[in-house]
């Protein structure tokens, strides 16, 4: 199940996305979605703690997000 969320919080924060990682992503959500609430609830607040890391700004007022972005435009 860590697995999985591990493998969709990859996909979420990938700033280069194609099609299969987008059919990789509505797989996830699907498998996830079929969880029993107990481990959906634990799977959920994983995903949200880990992608709000990943805006989270830094002490340089950057935060990986922003990075991403930055790396792209250049």
């Amino acid at each position: 199940m860590f697995d999985m969320a591990n493998e969709y919080i990859n996909i979420m924060t990938c700033p280069l996305s194609d099609q299969y990682m987008e059919v990789r992503r509505y797989k996830i959500e699907q498998a996830l979605d079929q969880l029993p609430d107990k481990y959906s609830k634990i799977i959920n607040a994983y995903i949200d703690r880990k992608t709000n890391a990943y805006y989270e700004v830094n002490e340089d007022g950057f935060s990986a997000y922003d990075m991403d972005q930055a790396i792209l435009r250049s």
